[in-house]
């Protein structure tokens, strides 16, 4: 265990996702508070922060359609660079400079907002590991390529099929939707101290970690959400009998004084 937490911070990652997260919170604190334009400098680190931060402020990128039109918007007609980035993997011997792991930065920070604002989401988690591992590996053609030119040439869009489409069909769609979510109108503004990163082992130790436990964890959630929202039918049925019933008994009593009174 020591000399997993030993490589753990040789790594540097958290480190990594700790500055890319307190330079979100930076720029969305000086474009919501203090109303001024932010330059951020780089391609990766712009395309990165500024989607964090429209996560932080904008509601709406923290549901399913939003988050989707968020990474279309900002990733993949941007033009960030898939091709290159996820040219090879992460034991490859060729590996380059230009081979760097800003897409699952970007992910891993937006888990790190998931996990300290799980309510606010309206995805679980499982998501974001579905759109890296497609993002590496993937029999769709929305991640090919470096930008939407290079994509037009190899006839990306007439060969092959979006992944949205895949996606959004409803039977993938209800394992995607979290049964938590309560969508909430405020920004959020999240802890970048040091204690409240958390190893996103769902992705990096999914391969090591039973997931047995996870999912029955999930299932008795959602029995117990499905049990909450039946027992709110029925109290707000009872209310209103209870309110038809008291209607009926102050109509009945009217009633009885005014024949007392005509007697």
């Amino acid at each position: 265990m020591d000399k997993f937490l030993e490589r753990l911070e040789n790594s540097g990652w958290l480190a990594v996702v700790l500055k890319t997260l307190d330079a979100a919170c930076i720029a969305a604190q000086l474009l919501d508070k203090e109303k001024t334009p932010v330059l951020i400098e780089g391609m990766d680190a712009a395309l990165i922060i500024s989607s964090l931060v429209q996560i932080i402020l904008n509601p709406d990128c923290r549901t399913v359609r939003g988050f989707i039109a968020l990474i279309d918007r900002e990733f993949i007609q941007g033009g960030f660079p898939f091709s290159t980035r996820h040219r090879y993997g992460g034991y490859s011997p060729n590996r380059s400079k230009q081979t760097v792991p800003s897409f699952l930065l970007f992910l891993d920070c937006v888990y790190q907002l998931h996990y300290q604002f799980t309510c606010s989401f309206e995805f679980k988690t499982q998501l974001l590991v579905m759109l890296c591992e497609n993002s590496y590996f993937s029999q769709y053609g929305t991640f090919l390529g470096d930008c939407e030119r290079e994509r037009e040439t190899l006839g990306v869009y007439t060969k092959t099929v979006s992944y949205w489409t895949h996606l959004f069909r409803p039977e993938l769609m209800k394992n995607i939707l979290s049964p938590l979510y309560d969508p909430n109108s405020q920004v959020i503004w999240p802890s970048v101290a040091p204690c409240s990163l958390v190893l996103w082992s769902e992705f990096y130790m999914r391969w090591t970690i039973d997931q047995t436990f996870i999912e029955q964890i999930e299932n008795i959630v959602n029995t117990k959400i499905t049990q909450e929202k039946e027992l709110r039918t029925k109290v707000i049925k009872l209310r209103k009998e209870l309110m038809d019933l008291q209607k009926e008994y102050f109509e009945t009593q009217v009633n009885g004084n005014n024949l007392i009174s005509n007697e």
